[in-house]
Parts: C-alpha cells; sequence; structure tokens
C-alpha cells in the first residue's frame, strides 16, 4: 500500500508533489489510510518535521508539538494531550477582511457564512446539529488577516469532528438560492440598510472619501484597511453573487497556505490518515501575491486630551515594522514579563495606581505593535507613568536584577503552563498568535523559548522598538472643571461670539426717522431650496475647514500638555465657527427700511446696508425678462423670479441692487420716490401712510 503523505526533502517545508492526489471520497479514503496506520504506523510520519512528545517533558505543553504537510501542502499541526477530555480541531487560512475585493466588501465574511450552509446532502441546521448533539461547539472567526474555523468536542468523537470540519472548509456550489438565504443574516450582523437622505448627506457632504481621516493603521503603517474605504456596507453586500465567493474562495483558501491544528488525545497515525484523506484533497492551488505593503512615518506623535472621567487613561504603542519569527518569540516574552512586572508594582505594591494594567501584542500582516493600556488614578499618574518608564527602561538595558528576572521568568511560565494544559487555549494560540505560514513553520515552544532567552536578547529587541520614532502616544485626562462648570464655560464662549458679531455688524438706528417698513416676500419652495442649498454649503465649507482644523490640531495642539492651551484654541474654532454661520445669516436680506433721506436694507443678521437718496440710480418695477436683460444675478441680488408678478429693481450708482417683491408694490415705490422728491426740494416729508407704515409693521430693529 503506499503512503499518500509524501515523503519531505530534508530542510524543506512542503512536499515533493508529482500531480494532484487522486480525488478518493472521503470515506473511502479515510477507511483505507485508518487501516495504512494500523499497518503501517511509522509510514505516515514521514512527513514530520519534528520528532513526537517526549515522555520527559509532559510538563511543557508546548514541546512535542508536530509539523506535517500533506501531499496537497496543507500544513497540520499535531499535538497529543494524553487524559485530556476534549479535542480542539481548527482550520486556519491567513486571509480575511482586507483581502475582500474592491467593491465586494464583506465578501471573506460572507464566505464564513457560506462554508457553514447546505453542503453535502446536509443542510445547515443538520450541520450545526453534528457538532452541537454531541456536546461539542463549532464557529468561524473572520478577522482583519485571517479566518479561521474550528469545533471543540469530546475526543470520543474527534475523528468525526475532523471530517465535519473538511467538509467546512471543502470547496462548496455556491448555489444562487443558498447565497440569497444566507445574505439576511450577514446583513443583520453587520447592520446592513439602503442608505437614505441622512446617510447621503454624511456619505457624500459630512465624510466624502476625498476628506476621508486616516485611522492607525493608514497613518501609522500605511496600510489600506477595509475600514477606511469608501463604500456602503448594503450596496456592496448585496452586489456579491455566487462568482465572487467562487473567486476569493479560489484565491485564498489554498492548502499551501492553509493550517489544520490538532490538540487533544487522539492518536497521531489515525489523524494523519484521516486528514490525508480529506484535507490532503483540497485542490492545489497558486499562491496570492503579496498582500500587504507596509511604510514607517519614522516619528513619534502623541495625544493629550482631557475629558469626564473617574481617572487616567493611558495608552501607549510601539511600532515594529520588520517582523521575523525570533524577534516575535522575543516581543511575546518582552509582553508577558512587560505585563507581569507592571501588575506586581502599580497594582499589588504599596501604591495601588490602577486596577489593572494591560500589555497586548497586535499583528496585522506584517505590520505590529505592542501597546501597553491602563486606566490610572488620577493622584498616582505621575508615579505610574515613572514606572512604566523605568520598566522600558529596564528592558531596553538589560538592568533588571537576575534573581528578579528570574522570578517573573518562572512566574510567567508557570501561567502560560497551566493555561496551556487545556486543548482549546493551546489550539486558539494558533490562530491568534501564530496565525502567519510567513513567520512560522513549526508550532514553536513558547515555554522551551522563554526558559532560554536572556535580558540581552530581549533588550536586543527592546533597545529598537522602545524609542519616540517608534511610538504613539495618547493620555486622556480628567476634566479639571465640573460638568456644571464646563456648561457654563461653553454657553460663555457662544455669548461671547454673539456678542462679539452684534458689536462689529450692528449699525446704530434712528427709529423716529422710519418712514416705511417692507418684508422681502419670498416663495415658500424659494424658502425651502434657498434655505436648503445654504445648508450644504455650510456643511461642505465647514467639513473642509474641521479636516484643517482637525489636522492642525493632531500635529501642533494635541501634544501640547496644557489645558489652557488646548481649551483656548478650541474656545477660539467655536467662536470662528458661531462668527461664521452669523456671516452667513448676514448675506440673506430680510426687510427694507426707508427714512427719510435713505434706505437700510436689513439682513437676517445684525447686518445692514445704507443707500443714501442720492445714490439710487432707478427703482421700477420689472418681469424675468427685463430683469435677465439688465444683468440679472450677476448685478442684482435675486430675491425673486417675478414669474407671475412683476418685482422690483433698485438699482445704485454702482450698477447693482437688488430685485425683490414686497407686499404692495405700488406703495413702495411712491413712497421712495416722494422721499426722493422731498429731499430734492426740502420740505418736511409727512410719515407715509398705509399697509407698509413702521407702526403696521411692528418694526423691532
Amino acid at each position: 500500500m503506499t503512503c499518500p503523505l509524501q515523503r519531505l526533502k530534508p530542510g524543506w517545508g512542503k512536499p515533493i508533489l508529482s500531480g494532484s492526489p487522486p480525488r478518493l471520497s472521503a470515506s473511502l479514503a479515510t477507511a483505507l489510510l485508518a487501516s495504512a496506520a494500523l499497518v503501517f504506523p511509522t509510514s505516515l510520519a514521514a512527513g514530520s518535521s519534528s520528532a513526537p512528545q517526549d515522555p520527559d517533558e509532559v510538563d511543557n505543553p508546548f514541546a512535542g508539538f508536530e509539523t506535517h504537510f500533506l501531499s496537497n501542502g496543507l500544513k497540520v499541526w499535531y499535538q497529543r494531550t494524553p487524559d485530556e477530555p476534549d479535542v480542539y480541531l481548527s482550520a486556519i487560512i491567513p486571509y480575511g477582511r482586507d483581502s475582500d475585493f474592491r467593491g465586494k466588501e464583506q465578501v471573506a465574511h460572507f464566505l464564513e457564512h457560506m462554508l457553514f450552509s447546505d453542503h453535502m446532502g446536509r443542510t445547515e441546521e443538520e450541520i450545526r446539529r453534528e457538532i452541537e448533539d454531541r456536546g461539542g461547539s463549532r464557529n468561524g472567526i473572520t478577522s482583519s488577516d485571517r479566518t479561521y474555523y474550528f469545533a471543540t468536542i469530546e475526543k470520543e468523537h474527534g475523528f468525526f469532528a475532523l471530517d465535519w470540519l473538511y467538509r467546512i472548509v471543502s470547496p462548496h456550489e455556491m448555489d444562487p438560492d443558498v447565497v440569497e438565504t444566507q445574505r439576511q443574516p450577514v446583513a443583520l450582523e453587520i447592520g446592513a440598510r439602503p442608505r437614505e437622505f441622512f446617510d447621503w448627506i454624511m456619505a457624500y457632504v459630512i465624510d466624502p472619501p476625498w476628506l476621508r481621516m486616516e485611522g492607525f493603521w493608514e497613518r501609522e503603517f500605511g496600510l489600506e484597511t477595509r475600514l477606511y474605504r469608501w463604500y456602503d456596507p448594503y450596496t456592496s453586500l448585496y452586489s456579491i453573487g455566487p462568482e465572487d465567493l467562487r473567486e476569493f474562495y479560489d484565491t485564498y483558501y489554498v492548502p499551501s497556505r492553509m493550517t489544520l491544528v490538532v490538540v487533544g488525545d487522539m492518536e497521531r497515525d489515525s489523524v494523519l490518515a484521516q486528514a490525508e484523506a480529506t484535507f490532503g484533497t483540497l485542490p492545489v492551488r497558486p499562491e496570492p501575491g503579496r498582500q500587504y505593503e507596509i511604510s514607517d512615518p519614522g516619528r513619534y506623535r502623541q495625544l493629550i486630551i482631557w475629558d469626564f472621567r473617574a481617572n487616567v487613561l493611558y495608552d501607549t504603542r510601539f511600532k515594529i515594522y520588520d517582523l521575523t519569527p525570533e524577534k516575535h518569540l522575543r516581543l511575546i516574552v518582552i509582553q508577558e514579563i512587560l505585563r507581569e512586572r507592571l501588575r506586581q508594582r502599580l497594582r499589588f505594591g504599596e501604591r495601588k495606581a490602577v486596577y489593572g494594567v494591560s500589555v497586548f501584542l497586535t499583528l496585522r500582516g506584517p505590520a505590529t505593535y505592542v501597546r501597553i493600556y491602563a486606566q490610572i488614578d488620577e493622584e498616582e499618574f505621575e508615579y505610574a507613568e515613572g514606572v512604566i518608564e523605568e520598566e522600558l527602561d529596564f528592558l531596553r538595558n538589560a538592568t533588571l536584577p537576575a534573581d528578579e528576572f528570574e522570578r517573573v521568568r518562572q512566574t510567567v511560565v508557570a501561567q502560560l503552563v497551566r493555561e496551556a494544559r487545556d486543548p482549546e487555549v493551546l489550539g486558539r494560540m494558533a490562530s491568534s498568535r501564530f496565525y502567519n505560514p510567513d513567520l512560522h513553520r513549526d508550532y514553536p515552544d513558547l515555554v522551551g523559548f522563554f526558559q532560554s532567552v536572556s535580558q540581552e536578547e530581549l533588550a536586543g529587541v527592546a533597545r529598537g522598538l522602545f524609542v519616540p520614532e517608534r511610538r504613539v502616544h495618547s493620555v486622556v485626562r480628567r476634566q479639571p472643571l465640573s460638568q456644571g462648570m464646563f456648561v457654563l464655560l461653553v454657553i460663555a464662549v457662544v455669548a461671547l461670539a454673539i456678542h462679539l458679531a452684534r458689536r462689529l455688524m450692528t449699525r446704530r438706528i434712528e427709529m423716529p426717522r422710519i418712514r416705511y417698513v417692507a418684508r422681502f416676500k419670498r416663495h415658500l419652495l424659494a424658502r425651502v431650496v434657498g434655505a436648503s442649498v445654504m445648508a450644504v454649503v455650510i456643511a461642505v465649507v465647514y467639513r473642509i475647514a474641521f479636516q484643517g482644523i482637525y489636522l492642525f490640531y493632531g500635529s501642533v495642539v494635541a501634544p501640547v500638555d496644557s489645558y489652557i492651551v488646548q481649551y483656548a484654541f478650541i474656545s477660539l474654532c467655536v467662536v470662528a465657527g458661531i462668527l461664521g454661520i452669523v456671516a452667513c445669516l448676514a448675506s440673506l436680506p430680510h426687510k427694507l427700511l426707508v427714512f427719510d433721506d435713505h434706505i437700510l436694507v436689513k439682513y437676517r443678521a445684525y447686518r445692514s446696508r445704507h443707500i443714501t437718496f442720492s445714490d439710487v440710480k432707478a427703482i421700477s418695477t420689472l418681469r424675468l425678462g427685463g430683469f435677465l436683460k439688465r444683468g440679472g444675478p450677476l448685478r442684482f441680488a435675486p430675491l425673486t423670479l417675478a414669474l407671475v408678478r412683476p418685482g422690483i429693481l433698485l438699482e445704485t450708482g454702482s450698477g447693482r441692487g437688488f430685485f425683490f417683491r414686497v407686499r404692495d408694490v405700488d406703495e413702495l415705490i411712491a413712497t421712495v420716490n416722494g422721499l426722493r422728491g422731498a429731499t430734492q426740494n426740502p420740505t418736511e416729508a409727512p410719515p407715509a401712510q398705509g399697509e407698509g407704515s413702521a407702526a403696521q409693521e411692528g418694526l423691532q430693529p
């Protein structure tokens, strides 16, 4: 009998293939290979690149983790955990939502749902119950740079679950009816819905693609993430068809990039036999090209802000651009040692500066960062910040006392061993830490690495990591003002802006000299359209202004650790914004006041325009055609279209003026002409009577 696992060329990570493996049915192949495992147990181990677990290393859950490659290049990580009641199985694909096709965002997530749907004569419900009715759990997770499917179940059902997992990741037909059925759950999960009016305003005015703000990954690594793309989730989701799902599967579900993880009390040769009979039949495909291109801005970035909170939020990140397998493992050690030391000094020491402190190591393709995050008591902030900097200095210079370093190391190792005894924890580390096949060919022995690495080796990484040009630092401090005082401050700033606008724009008038008041009449539709256009224009202008202010604030103001400086800048921006709105309202003519020797055009907000009678070139009635012949809106403010009734053209000596309607056109013209004549032949002009009189209009200048 020929072993279906190809023998590895020494030192190589993939089998030498002589063509695609024969496509046997899963059940037949499983039976044949199970027999092979019983008759020739050693032949199936030929693909192993690491030795079986040494009995002397049972206290190390990571020791003896085996790496095998199936005939199609799919990698298998296997670890026997004797006497453990459960087994953990997962299939990892190192591609996720960052690989979504443009215009087809959510395709990776959609495909994850599809692989749990009707397949091989079983319905989605039957597929679910196959695991859950046996007391197990299963799921699929789509992340930014990976997708993985897993099942945890009692070991007596382990081989059934292995076959079940193969059926999940095996090629699906992508039946159009099933695709439509699965689309709705995805839409519900991501909250996709058709855009409505305000959504379009947000998409094209408030947050257009050409003003899209860069997020952390875009700004610090130059990555283009899906969240930074300008797309409509609903339109994108509903544009995904069966052919898109098949294309994504064929492009990224490539066996030579996939990893099968098996952790539990399952006999190795039988596992490998069944894996070859199932996962080994996945068709060989070319690997996708390089997905990520990252860049280093090479600068320190700091953000200090104030908010209403109970403590001070500390968040600092150190970026890595040249991750290697060795550096990755050292970063994990640094992460764990730093977390333990900070917990020891800030949480459990004499000064209780924090309740908890977190140290994360986050990967996204080749982009990586170490993050220190804590909520610190305000009175202890300077102390806590000093402790953090001191610990970073210990790591950079390898100056932690040797006995203390050894103590912390053993504490971390003991915790790691205890957690990793659970097959699910051990298996999930593969999908959370070691899923990138470009970094780790074999499952790393974390315990062995922790026990062998020295302070000097860690310092070699820390010296290049914990430096200003690799740091993004942010602190959210407590507001020094109470909420009530803050509201009063906001009211004071707004009142100051309004008072300033009034002082700058208001013109003093003599009420007894008013002879006539007329409000400009506009059709309701014209008012609605005009208000809408102005609102859109204001929104666009303010959005562009906000972009500039945000960039200036982030690069110049936010790094300044001064409440007075920052809130003085914010107050100036608020005042400028209010003045801008007032200026917009001050551009809308509202009413016309006739005095005994001049005309005053009042605007919506404070502003007015003074026109002496000697500057009035003409005041007459015109229809739209005559208005256009005289220069139209290029010369005159068009406050009416005069489609039904004629409007009044008020032309000044400069050749400009207003085209408008009032309630009584003839009365206004007669009043103005009468007063103009009285001015030219000085006699006391009597107050004008009628509907347009100041008394009847109820003037409130």
